[in-house]
């Protein structure tokens, strides 16, 4: 253990000088009594006026109280509230018939600790948020796996599956309905389509207007992001012909479908400013699916090529179209699912 003998002069005066000046220290000498013999530093510092010689300390420094004869040595208290006043650590120790009482302006320690904890606090927040929101549009399998501490970075490129799918025919809802039954009409329809996303273990990208994207592959890389995507669509269009069987009881007008999906390298990316941010995946495979999504004809699922080859077995249901691509650049073959070639 190291000693003041290990230090040379100008080291130890140098941290007695940063002592002072950093800790405002004061300090207070006791006789085995608990009566004061002599102070010294600025006591004032920490609230404590009036000191006498002669005088019952513990009437001056009530935190005193008790701890008289010292049992142990040292005895130190820390974040002492004085008269309340400083946070103060308070360091009491013998030497030989004599007690010291020493006092140190724990404030700024107190200060730091607290930006600290703020800091610690916020991140806290923040991971709440992050979770409230990854359980929102995740599976729960693909949520835990993040609370358990896979990363999220900032930006990634891989190959992925994407789906996008549009309700169509949701102005009628608004003609036809009072609003407020006409939001909530809305909401099922919606909830029919981000439910089979999440249960494909799919991560809802988007919702903008009456579309929604989903995500396979991700936080997991794997050869099967085609054929969730392709169950999801089947589940999706199930869901909503059910919903529709319910509305023709009501002689209401159904609602459709467009579905797309594509498959190819996609970025995905936390962009936004410090106070809002979104995860979003951008590239190629998005921009194939949105506009697959609306060429499809109503309750069609339209898939590009590299989602055609991943799905294996499942492709048989499709057939090649003489669909063309225009807002996305370079010759991509598409092909279509006939509804009776549907696999859920």
């Amino acid at each position: 253990m190291l000693t003041i003998s290990d230090f040379p002069v100008e080291i130890l005066r140098y941290i007695s000088d940063l002592t002072v000046r950093s800790l405002s220290p004061a300090y207070v000498c006791l006789d085995p009594d608990g009566c004061i013999l002599e102070w010294g530093g600025n006591p004032q510092t920490f609230g404590i006026n009036g000191l006498a010689k002669g005088a019952d300390a513990v009437e001056h420094l009530p935190f005193l109280f008790g701890l008289f004869p010292l049992h142990t040595d040292p005895f130190v208290l820390y974040g002492v509230k004085v008269k309340g006043q400083l946070s103060t650590d308070i360091h009491i120790f013998k030497d030989e018939d004599r007690h010291w009482v020493l006092l140190l302006d724990a404030n700024m320690r107190e200060i730091q600790q607290f930006v600290v904890q703020q800091q610690l606090n916020i991140t806290a927040l923040r991971e709440w948020r992050n979770e409230k929101l990854f359980s929102q549009f995740l599976s729960r399998e693909v949520s835990n796996k993040l609370s358990d501490g896979i990363p999220v970075i900032e930006t990634e490129s891989r190959i992925m599956t994407i789906l996008a799918v549009e309700l169509r025919g949701s102005s009628m809802l608004y003609k036809n309905l009072p609003l407020e039954d006409a939001v909530n009409s809305l909401n099922t329809y919606m909830v029919s389509i981000i439910d089979p996303i999440l249960e494909e273990n799919g991560f809802v990208d988007k919702l903008s207007g009456m579309s929604i994207n989903g995500i396979y592959g991700f936080p997991e890389k794997g050869p099967d992001n085609p054929r969730h995507a392709l169950m999801t669509a089947n589940k999706v269009l199930a869901n909503v012909n059910m919903l529709n069987s319910i509305r023709k009881k009501y002689n209401q007008e159904p609602l459709g479908l467009g579905l797309g999906i594509g498959t190819g390298e996609t970025g995905l990316s936390i962009i936004g400013n410090n106070e809002r941010k979104s995860f979003t995946a951008l590239g190629t495979a998005v921009e194939i699916a949105n506009e697959l999504m609306s060429l499809a004809e109503t309750n069609e699922v339209l898939i590009d090529e590299q989602t055609f080859e991943g799905l294996k077995s499942f492709s048989s249901s499709f057939e090649k179209s003489d669909i063309q691509l225009r807002r996305v650049i370079g010759d991509y073959t598409v092909y279509s699912q006939s509804s009776a070639g549907r696999q859920t």
